[in-house]
């Protein structure tokens, strides 16, 4: 479990001045299709120059699940996130309790749309740690569009009266400017941030990096 994710990293620039400013995992996108895309041949270099202690972490979108354990061996990654609700149906949970690394499952939607799903996935695979990110129809993540507040604390509140050893992961549309409120206000267990720390697409602001991960890091303390 990790408190802080910086996703969509594109180049090890970015990804060790993340980890120098206190980032717990860097995110890096599988899906060809978005703009933060990163090929598997530049994911392993960066992946071979980071820390042990720092979860990499492979978003993936349309991969089959033997395709995703193939990329992730053969990059390094550490942890495999899905950013679609086609994984979690009946023949890929059956495929994924022998996975081997940690999963996170991302989910998007109304809390009545994510529950089951939630619930689904924590029975059968008793994977407790789940990351809720704004619906788009048009994308899988880094639009910069927030959940709206009173549907992110009934996600929450819902998947945390599941067990106590529930944890949840808030990402969309958070930036330096937002992170330390929302982390005060819904109590998540860890951010995911993108675009909000960003120059363009793929590329970060050492800047707004900074600040993101000092605030964010400061509202976990202050929430003790």
């Amino acid at each position: 479990m990790f408190q802080v994710k910086i996703c969509g990293v594109t180049n090890l620039s970015d990804a060790e001045h993340a980890i120098e400013c206190g980032a717990d995992a860097i995110g890096f996108i599988c899906y060809a299709q978005s703009p933060r895309y990163i090929s598997p041949n530049n994911i392993e270099p960066i992946i071979n120059a980071l820390p042990e202690r720092i979860a990499k972490v492979g978003v993936f979108v349309q991969h089959s699940i033997p395709e995703i354990q193939k990329l992730l061996y053969e990059t390094g990654l550490t942890h495999a996130q899905f950013h679609h609700h086609n994984f979690f149906s009946s023949d890929n949970l059956f495929l994924l309790r022998a996975f081997k690394l940690p999963i996170l499952p991302a989910l998007r939607g109304t809390s009545e749309e994510i529950k089951p799903i939630a619930k689904k996935i924590l029975e059968q695979l008793n994977c407790n740690t789940f990351l809720i990110d704004s619906f788009s129809p048009t994308a899988f993540g880094g639009t910069g569009d927030s959940i709206p507040l009173v549907d992110a604390k009934k996600i929450i509140y819902g998947i945390k009266s599941f067990e106590k050893t529930c944890k949840v992961i808030l990402a969309g549309g958070l930036t330096p400017q937002n992170v330390y409120d929302l982390i005060l206000t819904l109590k998540p267990d860890g951010v995911d941030v993108s675009s909000g720390v960003e120059e363009l697409p793929g590329r970060k602001s050492p800047q707004k990096l900074k600040a993101f991960i000092s605030e964010a890091k400061r509202a976990f303390y202050d929430r003790i």
